[in-house]
């Protein structure tokens, strides 16, 4: 069998704009079909490997954990100073592309697609659009022109895009895992509380169902989501009215609640006491002098 290999490098300038340790960096891209001997380590790099599988078979090993088989339509995620192997099958040797690229930030990506030192492959996730945006990323990179910088870093953060809608509508068997659903609903209200958010505003945002939602949330924090949002609403209202001179009205506004009468009745419920008559009391309980 013989072998097809496309690559492309890229060597950062010392000079350029784009050296901060911030900036992602994409130094090697390409696409192989492969032959029965192709074997890659046990070796570690400095960078962040992504591999597609297109067709065929192979096998991959990383961190001493023992060897996967990869199949066509597999995904996999090779990590800095991590030592890795893998080959091709030798009766279906596979045909793969590969981005190798680096960041500070590379942590915070990997993990909004629940990629981590202990979860790298992911089954069954390559479709037309994710092979598409592979293939955006080699062109770009053989690119002569410097500014394959803003082609090529804009493909692959849409990449990791594709990736991620393609977990959230099931294109792949790998399911996302439900308490990180939960914990972004959560973060999502305890950072836009101020907003005048609804189910319908977080279902869009996550998304998934209303019902599905509402079931796993309640079970996961045990409260509803409504109950939630009225809770993180109140807790910012209390420190407002122990850190500011703001009136009940402008409290009631700042977190979101548009009528006034409405928050003392939520704040009663759930404090215990009317906004004013807390107020009161953190006033008294504040050390003198």
């Amino acid at each position: 069998m013989e072998e097809s290999l496309l690559q492309y490098f890229y060597t950062l300038p010392k000079e350029s704009a784009f050296s901060s340790p911030a900036d992602i960096h994409i130094s090697w891209a390409g696409h192989r079909a492969c032959t029965p001997s192709h074997n890659i380590g046990p070796r570690v790099l400095d960078t962040y490997k992504l591999v597609v599988v297109l067709s065929g078979k192979g096998y991959l090993e990383q961190d001493n954990h023992p060897a996967i088989p990869i199949t066509a339509g597999d995904m996999f995620f090779i990590f800095p100073h991590h030592l890795h192997h893998y080959w091709a099958d030798p009766q279906d040797p596979w045909e793969i592309m590969w981005v190798a690229f680096n960041s500070t930030l590379c942590p915070r990506f990997l993990h909004s697609i629940h990629i981590s030192n202990d979860h790298y492959v992911l089954k069954g996730i390559l479709n037309d659009s994710i092979q598409r945006g592979m293939y955006q990323i080699i062109n770009a990179l053989g690119d002569d022109e410097d500014h394959y910088r803003f082609c090529a870093i804009g493909a692959l953060y849409t990449l990791f895009y594709k990736i991620d809608f393609a977990l959230r509508t099931k294109e792949t068997a790998q399911p996302l895992p439900e308490e990180s659903i939960s914990a972004k609903i959560a973060a999502f209200i305890e950072q836009n509380f101020y907003l005048s958010i609804d189910m319908d505003t977080i279902c869009q945002h996550v998304s998934y169902s209303r019902s599905y939602i509402s079931r796993l949330f309640k079970s996961d924090i045990g409260m509803t989501v409504s109950e939630y949002i009225q809770h993180v609403r109140i807790r910012n209202a209390q420190a407002l009215l122990r850190e500011t001179t703001l009136s009940v009205q402008e409290v009631s506004y700042s977190v979101g609640v548009d009528d006034p009468l409405y928050f003392s009745k939520m704040f009663r419920k759930i404090a215990g006491m009317s906004p004013r008559d807390y107020r009161n009391l953190a006033k008294k309980e504040q050390p003198s002098g």
